[in-house]
């Protein structure tokens, strides 16, 4: 795998697994807030909770929608799949507005991606050896 690639692919690896730390760590976050809601003197409501149990599920599947993308489109890349450099390219422009580190990553991403060596990668056939 060309250098320009390989960046690309461990940047794309490396955003999903920090999507993935933004979930647990937004989870043990909530939960501690529902838990000290719920033990302070004033009694958590339903009416109080939904709210914010709607909004971290939204956050929550938003994050590991995220992720999941991030991992599937390093796959491909890694594969030489075609759809993987484009969704890679979109992906890559929106990470770019989650500074500094999503963008740091989108540039990345977009200067392996729309290099001559994703060119040449993007273009040949997968070929697998046997032994």
């Amino acid at each position: 795998m060309p250098d320009k690639i390989k960046t690309a692919h461990i940047c794309l690896l490396i955003n999903g697994w920090l999507d993935v730390a933004v979930v647990l760590l937004f989870s043990v976050i909530f939960i501690s807030l529902v838990g000290l809601m719920a033990s302070s003197s004033n009694s958590l409501s339903p009416e109080d909770s939904n709210p914010m149990i709607i909004g971290f599920g939204i956050a929550t599947l938003l994050l590991l929608a995220a992720a999941t993308i991030s991992f599937l489109v390093a796959w491909g890349v890694k594969r030489k799949k075609n759809w993987a450099k484009i969704v890679g390219i979109i992906f890559a422009i929106l990470n770019l507005s989650s500074f500094p580190v999503g963008t740091i990553l989108g540039i990345l991403i977009l200067l392996g991606l729309f290099s001559q060596e994703a060119n040449v990668w993007f273009s040949t056939k997968r070929t697998t050896t046997k032994i």
